[in-house]
């Protein structure tokens, strides 16, 4: 393994090094599968090639034993951590380029970021554009593209990180996606969208259709959804006809037009292979609460706004709000 470093203030035609470092784009042309990339943080802006993208990414070798690495830091190696936030921003707006980065390969697997902000993008801010996008994402923040913030094909896992003020959706992933402890808001379309995976302590508010939405098959355990009273939106949605498994499990979801729905079920009770399950959801404000969800229901859903100031996005829970010490023990979940 390969340890290699980039400063935005790079000449280029470094070695890599710490003293001599690259720049973003000579880092992505160097790597090889188990390589790490330490990235200092700044503003990087400049165009990768004519890939009309900040940072190319073309690596079609890595592997699951042996991933691609970009990790942010801030003076010295390892000092970030994913509470931080992102310290390094990938800046499509600067040059006026459609993506802050791009996968071009044919098969972009396993790379992970650490610390990235992907912004500005006249297009999706994180384009994958492949198939086969296995990816990690820590502390990472996807926002303010014309388009989504992030658009993938295959397996990725978010954790702390957040989609926001993207113009036609947060996270699309075509397949399997999960995100922990996550914040999805104020995209025009959905939060996030994915075929199956599971969503775990997010917080979802604002998005114009739809807050947190699979395809396929999907679990919601412990997120916060607000839908802002947007025409058309669901808060925990499994939007697809056909049956799939489905559980929404110590979740609470306000002011949407159907708080959960699993639109697999179509009203048939439950389907053979769909676990279809609703375990202690508090469910305020929508116009229907509960829909196409028949086993093991036992939601709230005449409780005024338990949170100590929604409006103000304070999504902790209000003294003696309803949700407190009520919900599924973490030992009973499914």
């Amino acid at each position: 393994m390969s340890q290699y470093y980039v400063t935005a203030g790079a000449a280029g035609g470094g070695a890599g090094t710490s003293g001599d470092p690259f720049t973003l784009a000579e880092s992505a042309d160097n790597v090889v599968a188990g390589d790490k990339v330490w990235v200092k943080a700044g503003t990087y802006s400049d165009q990768d090639g004519a890939t009309g993208a900040v940072l190319n990414i073309s690596l079609t070798t890595a592997t699951h034993s042996s991933p691609v690495t970009y990790e942010a830091y801030t003076t010295t190696i390892g000092d970030w951590s994913p509470v931080d936030g992102p310290i390094v921003i990938l800046d499509a707006n600067v040059n006026t380029l459609t993506n802050a980065m791009l996968m071009s390969g044919s098969v972009a697997w396993y790379h992970l970021f650490k610390g990235f902000r992907f912004t500005g993008g006249s297009g999706t801010g994180v384009d994958m554009g492949v198939t086969g996008d296995s990816c990690t994402w820590v502390g990472c923040r996807f926002d303010n593209n014309d388009s989504y913030g992030l658009q993938g094909d295959n397996l990725h896992l978010f954790y702390l990180c957040t989609a926001d003020n993207n113009g036609a959706g947060g996270i699309d992933v075509d397949n399997d996606c999960y995100a922990l402890v996550c914040k999805f808001h104020t995209n025009t379309g959905h939060g996030w969208l994915a075929n199956a995976g599971i969503a775990v302590s997010c917080i979802a508010y604002a998005n114009t259709n739809g807050q947190i939405r699979f395809t396929g098959s999907g679990g919601h355990i412990r997120c916060t959804v607000d839908g802002d009273d947007a025409a058309g939106t669901e808060g925990l949605h499994q939007s697809s006809s056909t049956s799939h498994p489905f559980f929404a499990i110590n979740n609470i979801v306000m002011d949407c037009v159907i708080g959960i729905l699993d639109a697999g079920n179509s009203g048939n009770g439950v389907d053979s292979d769909s676990i279809n399950l609703s375990d202690y959801n508090d469910v305020v404000s929508c116009a229907t609460s509960i829909s196409q969800i028949t086993q093991g229901v036992s939601d709230e859903t005449a409780n005024s706004d338990p949170f100590t100031n929604s409006a103000t996005r304070d999504y902790t829970l209000a003294a003696a709000s309803a949700p407190i010490d009520n919900g599924v023990d973490a030992g009973d979940l499914p």
